[in-house]
């Protein structure tokens, strides 16, 4: 992100705050990192695949997604209402079972 008046602004990085399953971008990335996304897209197969086709060859992304080891994909409606209006809360075991355009290297649940 280039803005003078950005607190933000740097030459090292670009941030992307727009709907992702809009954006087209030209540029491939290095690194990616993924903070909240994926809480708020439907299709988390088409997801993966825009993000993986984002990176370089030999780029890496952090995905922080939360997830839950209940058997179906839910949500709360406080959650829903007051702080993550229309989010999904994927269960964790089906990240890797659709996930077939990233490699993952290590996966972390924290409870």
């Amino acid at each position: 992100m280039q803005d003078p008046t950005s607190y933000l602004s740097s030459d090292r990085f670009t941030l992307c705050e727009e709907d992702f399953n809009d954006i087209d971008l030209k540029t491939k990335f290095d690194k990616i990192l993924a903070i909240g996304l994926f809480e708020h897209v439907g299709n988390l197969t088409k997801s993966f695949q825009k993000l993986a086709s984002m990176l370089k060859d030999d780029g890496k992304v952090l995905i922080h997604i939360i997830t839950t080891t209940l058997p179906y994909n839910i949500t709360h409606p406080f959650i829903n209402k007051y702080i993550f209006p229309n989010m999904r809360v994927w269960n964790y075991d089906v990240i890797p079972e659709i996930n077939t355009d990233l490699k993952t290297i290590n996966r972390w649940y924290l409870n």
